[in-house]
């Protein structure tokens, strides 16, 4: 059975509002509640009425290494790591500061620093970027074995972690590869499940693969109304709280998809008053 999200209404919260920048890249919530928006200018708190804004300030190394963020994920305490165009960093709640963390101290241009995904496993924290895998030991990003080409997301699961890169799929158990999946387009998202599967989605298609942890296995299936190549890119995929619908969001607006059945429900709102603001 489908379910019901002609009723879906959201809540827009924009430049006007005090947002830093109109373009959210990466969203969490920490452990308070607080929302966090990363953006192509800025990383914003939201407390649900104002945003605060921090930015790098030049001459202060306890700011942001850079504005452009990339990619947020808590550290299950109370802090944040926060991936940019130039570095990684850690937010220090106590001290409303930033620790920066580069891969090549010495070269701040071009792509050499920039982070494009984080995953936390315990104490342990993952980076990918376009250089590879790596792994934060003590002030050290160090890189992993087996990973030269670029890591677009990460995502843990069972013990294994998952790493989608511009080849397709990697598995590890520690630090060593069990399992290899190929894909021409790459794979641009990771999505550990409630279910226990993990989702993976293709790199500019609107396809997805259901990854059967048990054995790997792959069942791979279009998003329902993809348009073609280009509009139906997903960017970003998340599930329901009762893990029963998938949420993609995408060049063509926001998509459900049922994981009991073989359809999908658009639930793209356009441009009206409590629809979407634009495509995701």
């Amino acid at each position: 059975a489908m379910p019901s999200h002609t009723g879906m209404a959201f809540k827009h919260l924009s430049v006007a509002d005090g947002l830093s920048q109109m373009s959210v890249v990466s969203i969490v919530q920490d452990a308070e509640g607080y929302l966090w928006f990363g953006t192509r200018d800025g990383l914003n708190k939201y407390d649900g009425y104002e945003f605060k804004i921090y930015r790098n300030i030049l001459g202060d190394s306890l700011s942001l290494s850079d504005n452009y963020i990339k990619a947020i994920e808590a550290d299950g305490k109370n802090g944040l790591w926060i991936g940019t165009a130039n570095g990684l960093n850690h937010y220090c709640p106590e001290t409303d500061s930033f620790q920066r963390y580069y891969i090549n101290e010495d070269r701040h241009t071009g792509n050499a620093n920039e982070i494009n995904s984080i995953c936390v496993t315990g104490e342990t924290v993952w980076i990918g970027t376009y250089h590879g895998l790596f792994k934060l030991e003590g002030a050290m990003l160090r890189p992993v074995e087996g990973f030269k080409n670029r890591i677009f997301d990460i995502a843990y699961s069972g013990d294994r972690l998952y790493v989608g890169h511009s080849s397709g799929l990697s598995v590890l158990s520690g630090n060593s590869i069990i399992k290899e999946i190929p894909a021409r387009e790459g794979i641009n998202i990771i999505h550990a499940g409630k279910d226990g599967d993990v989702y993976a989605c293709f790199s500019d298609t609107g396809d997805f693969a259901r990854i059967d942890t048990a054995d790997f296995s792959t069942t791979r299936h279009r998003l329902l109304g993809s348009p073609g190549k280009g509009f139906s890119m997903i960017k970003c995929l998340s599930e329901t709280p009762d893990g029963q619908t998938l949420l993609f969001g995408t060049y063509d607006g926001l998509r459900a998809y049922v994981k009991s059945g073989s359809h999908g429900k658009t639930a793209n709102g356009g441009r009206e008053a409590e629809g979407l603001t634009h495509s995701a």
